[in-house]
């Protein structure tokens, strides 16, 4: 399984932690256009709207948000969201 990451603020010590055995992606928006799965670990609101843009493309993806900082309907169909602590 091929894991890629993106945060701004931590690209050197996850490559610490975690080493060659994940991707560090140039951009939030870079990092969701390569997977089909996608995990919203950080509330900062730009990583929101870079998961918005990238579903954009129409591609099957799913999203989880840990944080349910995302509105489900911002996205197309193609986009399920998955909030954690809610039931829909």
């Amino acid at each position: 399984m091929k894991v890629s990451v993106h945060d701004r603020l931590a690209s050197k010590e996850i490559r610490a932690a975690f080493g060659r055995s994940v991707s560090i992606a140039a951009s939030a928006e870079a990092c969701v256009r390569s997977a089909p799965l996608s995990v919203l670990m950080n509330p900062e609101p730009g990583y929101a709207a870079a998961l918005r843009r990238a579903s954009k493309d129409g591609r099957k993806r799913a999203i989880v948000d840990c944080w349910r900082a995302l509105d489900p309907k911002a996205f197309g169909k193609s986009t399920r969201i998955v909030r954690l602590g809610y039931a829909d």
